[in-house]
């Protein structure tokens, strides 16, 4: 007689596959398939709620250890390392706690970390001080009129 398939095997058997731990940092690292953003991805069809959407690893495993995800709510990442299963290293939070936790870790891209800037902190710090009407400000620095009222409000470039 054959050995089961994979998809016999229950759902925590078949996870554990594909988990690698580290033994330094604690990790369980995912050698599954991964997304082009660098998070593993559980299979296809194989959500506990028994939908057919393809869930990304450390959600499946805070579903495995932890339980529904309640709606609204995301996965975090304790370590930042996003092929990270380890249900121990994971959390819930909103979108607004996981882009504070981004932010709070150096992971933004903020100002010029962001390749579709326009403007250096020393053009922003101009910016601020310029006296002239925003239209004119916004040309020099081809930018918008609105832009240009952001920055002088700090609700843009608030970190300089």
């Amino acid at each position: 007689m054959n050995p089961p398939g994979p998809r016999a095997l229950p759902p925590l058997e078949r996870f554990m596959r594909y988990v690698s731990p580290e033994p330094n940092s604690g990790c369980w690292l995912w050698c599954g398939a991964v997304r082009k953003d660098g998070y593993g991805v559980a299979g296809t069809g194989s959500r506990l709620d028994g939908s057919r959407r393809i869930p990304a690893a450390h959600r499946f495993s805070w579903e495995l250890y932890r339980g529904p995800i309640p709606v609204g709510q995301w996965v975090l990442h304790k370590c930042d390392v996003k092929v990270c299963v380890n249900p121990d290293h994971l959390f819930l939070g909103t979108h607004q706690q996981n882009m504070t936790d981004m932010v709070s870790k150096g992971r933004g891209t903020l100002g010029e970390r962001n390749a579709r800037t326009k403007l250096t902190v020393e053009a922003v710090q101009a910016i601020r001080i310029d006296d002239r009407k925003h239209p004119v400000i916004a040309a020099t620095y081809g930018v918008s009129r609105a832009n240009i009222g952001l920055i002088k409000r700090y609700a843009r470039w608030r970190h300089v």
